[in-house]
């Protein structure tokens, strides 16, 4: 299962990479042409167009990976049909009410006055209406290819083919000069044709299955309803707290400020791209590990999951603490003077992330999503009343610190559901690896400052690396290889060698 989970994890990986760094420098060129005022109108509409994709979508992705790998291991193919059409019925109609709201919205002026939108760029919200249907598709047909063990389907289609098809539109519409109406068109393009592919894979697999009867249990329908009525109610809770920071951000700080503000949870969601390459894997693995082998099994694949998401993510985090201002830099002038402290900040809700692993995701397919959904209420409680405190005072830090709290609340509180309900503790003497590359990583990053103290744009992949490479090594100096290590570098050797 290790193994199973390594080299799926690898192809998600090496799709993630691409889009990390096509997705990081298309990033800085939109910046560039649009300023940060005219990436913060972007931003705007972007969160409101969020929040109807989250009522349209139902959370129907999470009760797919929830339970489609389960009716595969057992076969009961007729079960997972009936669930699937009814899950598309009710997803269709709520996407049609969804975009029905967000047309009247337009039409009333309500999503420019809620989220502070400028009225002569509010046209285009007619085509950001798009957006709506096409995530709603992707988001549920990456859901259901990954139950399916489809991973290398989903990196082709909605990571390598959607960033090369962006960069080309965006670049295109740019360069010559469509300004912020290109941007656009181009984004709705490029999601327009991820899941024009993803709906190809899906009506093949689908097709796999043998027709629904009258035989078919109704149990699973009632499961697959109740498992969504609770993570769509979850959805709605933590709903508050993006638009919430957002709203709160473009009053008090206007569109500039909301602009660097996207730039900056752009740049901290870099590290949890290594989780989420995880997760894209092993989620599935913890209801079939659970179901099939209990305890053991599942806290095995915990501690060496968590153990590979720190190793990589951390020294990408140390990098961006000590490096944050000239990498907002590359962004432009108004990035470095107003991220610099949210990003620090930021940071530190996704140390927390990281170190606690797929902690949420393992709770969840283990069963325990009444208890996930009450931490989720507290946290987003939490949040809100931070926000609304905090905003109003420090402007864009004030949010930072806010985010991060609930972060840290967020990751922590399940680690003591983990412990009290399923015996699955946290703890592991792998860990210790991480207190020295960490230290090594600092020294190195502090010699590079020292010795080359304004290095900027390309040259900052210099220290990255060396910060990368040596938060690597320096575990195996005080731990040695471990077991799954050597079974992962005899498999990238092999495979380099093509044996």
């Amino acid at each position: 299962m290790v193994q199973q989970m390594f080299g799926q994890s690898a192809l998600f990986m090496l799709g993630t990479a691409v889009t990390v760094v096509g997705g990081f420098l298309l990033k800085i060129f939109v910046t560039n042409h649009l300023g940060a005022e005219g990436y913060g109108v972007f931003t705007a509409f972007e969160t409101a167009v969020g929040v109807l994709i989250l009522f349209a979508g139902l959370a129907m992705g999470e009760t797919v990976l929830r339970f489609a790998p389960q009716h595969v291991a057992r076969g009961e193919l007729l079960t997972l049909r009936r669930c699937l059409r009814s899950a598309f019925r009710a997803v269709t109609i709520a996407t049609m009410a969804t975009c029905a709201l967000w047309a009247i919205g337009i039409d009333t002026g309500f999503w420019s006055a809620a989220f502070s939108i400028p009225a002569e760029w509010m046209w285009l919200g007619w085509i950001f209406i798009a957006l709506i249907p096409l995530q709603v598709i992707s988001g549920i047909g990456a859901s259901l290819l990954r139950s399916f063990g489809l991973v290398s389907q989903v990196v082709k289609t909605t990571q390598l083919n959607q960033i090369v098809v962006r960069i080309v539109l965006v670049g295109v519409a740019l360069s010559f000069g469509f300004g912020l109406p290109g941007y656009v068109a181009a984004v709705v393009l490029s999601t327009g044709v991820m899941a024009l592919f993803l709906g190809r894979h899906i009506h093949r697999q689908l097709q796999r299955l043998p027709q629904s009867d009258a035989q078919t249990a109704v149990e699973g329908v009632v499961q697959w309803r109740a498992y969504t009525v609770n993570r769509f109610s979850a959805s709605l809770v933590t709903l508050v707290q993006r638009p919430l920071c957002r709203l709160l951000i473009a009053r008090f700080g206007g569109m500039q400020a909301l602009g660097v503000l996207a730039i900056v949870e752009a740049l901290i969601s870099l590290p949890q791209l290594i989780l989420q390459a995880l997760l894209m894997v092993i989620t599935p693995m913890f209801s079939a590990s659970w179901a099939e082998h209990g305890r053991d099994k599942t806290q095995y694949l915990y501690t060496v999951s968590t153990d590979w998401i720190s190793r990589i993510g951390l020294p990408l985090i140390l990098f961006m603490w000590m490096y944050g201002e000239p990498l907002l830099a590359l962004y432009g002038e108004s990035f470095s003077q107003l991220g610099q402290g949210a990003l620090q900040i930021l940071l530190i809700g996704q140390v927390v992330t990281l170190v606690t692993g797929p902690i949420g995701y393992l709770l969840i397919m283990c069963g325990q999503e009444r208890a996930i959904f009450r931490m989720e209420v507290e946290a987003a409680i939490l949040v809100a009343l931070l926000l609304a405190a905090f905003t109003p005072l420090w402007g864009l830090n004030g949010a930072a610190a806010a985010l991060a709290s609930g972060q840290c609340y967020g990751n922590l509180k399940p680690l003591w559901i983990a412990r009290k309900n399923l015996q699955i503790t946290w703890w592991s003497s792998r860990y210790w690896g991480w207190a020295l590359g960490c230290v090594s990583s600092v020294v190195v990053g502090a010699a590079t400052q020292i010795f080359w103290p304004q290095l900027s744009g390309a040259w900052l992949l210099a220290p990255l690396l060396a910060m990368f490479i040596t938060f690597l090594v320096a575990p195996l100096l005080l731990l040695g290889v471990q077991e799954e290590d050597r079974w992962v570098l005899e498999m990238a050797r092999n495979r380099l060698l093509r044996r």
